[in-house]
């Protein structure tokens, strides 16, 4: 009987075995994976969770933010490369040449290449002729002064970005150049006509306010010529042969100008 019970307990203890084998093989086959393959799976997955907590060889210089890039960006998002545009507005003069020279339109056209939001270059024409009215006595010489100049400038738009949106949005800027100026003056009692060519500088301040979604632009502009003609020190004497030569004096002054502008972006 004792040998008979033992009998009984190791068949119940195999059974026990085989049937608990059976179970890890069903759950093996059902995941596809054998317990070495977790044992791998799970020391790749810790493997990967380390490199993830720190890589000392990582390069994380594909996330760093780059200036330069971003500046790039705002600009062609926001800015403009090329502006044609227009100008016209009243030049007027100051010391002895508005005594001789009259208020009279001026016009005249640009050209403006942006290198940046704040920098760019301008090739300019600006024309004008203005009635004179030369003084001496008793003795009065009328005729007609047109001046044109050909130049360039340099415009500097000031950062509006911690400005109310709506001054913002004036794009206010300084302006310096230097032109060639070229004027005439046609006297009715002379024949012929009286022209000096000088060198000058012109410079001062304006505004710019976009329309159409920035395709075009309008604004205000404030110049001041300084050139310096022939005679602002040698003084204008003309006689007519007849009589004795007649001094008229010299035309010491300079001349600015308040237009409106009106350009085009490309």
């Amino acid at each position: 009987m004792r040998i008979l019970g033992l009998s009984l307990i190791i068949c119940s203890f195999l059974l026990t075995s085989i049937h608990s084998d059976a179970k890890k093989r069903r759950s093996q086959s059902s995941s596809g994976r054998n317990p070495a393959q977790e044992r791998n799976g799970s020391s790749a997955a810790e493997s990967d969770n380390n490199e993830d907590v720190f890589d000392p060889f990582a390069d994380f210089s594909e996330f760093e933010s780059n200036p330069d890039e971003e500046e790039d960006i705002n600009f062609f998002k926001n800015g403009r490369m090329l502006t044609v545009g227009l100008l016209g507005g009243m030049i007027n003069y100051t010391g002895e040449m508005a005594q001789k020279h009259q208020s009279s339109f001026r016009y005249g056209l640009y050209v403006s290449y942006f290198f940046d939001l704040h920098f760019a270059v301008q090739l300019q024409w600006i024309g004008t002729d203005s009635p004179v009215s030369y003084r001496s006595g008793t003795t009065n010489l009328v005729g007609n002064s047109s001046l044109n100049s050909l130049g360039f400038a340099v415009k500097y738009f000031l950062n509006t970005q911690n400005v109310k949106k709506g001054l913002a949005d004036l794009n206010p800027y300084f302006i310096v150049g230097m032109s060639s100026y070229t004027r005439i003056i046609h006297f009715s009692e002379i024949s012929g006509s009286i022209s000096d060519k000088p060198m000058g500088f012109n410079g001062g301040m304006g505004i710019e306010l976009p329309m159409l979604r920035k395709k075009m632009y309008w604004g205000a502009q404030l110049t001041y010529d300084l050139v310096n003609f022939k005679d602002e020190n040698k003084p204008f004497i003309y006689g007519d042969g007849v009589g004795p030569d007649i001094n008229y004096g010299t035309s010491k002054g300079d001349a600015w100008t308040l237009a409106a502008t009106i350009g085009m972006n490309f």
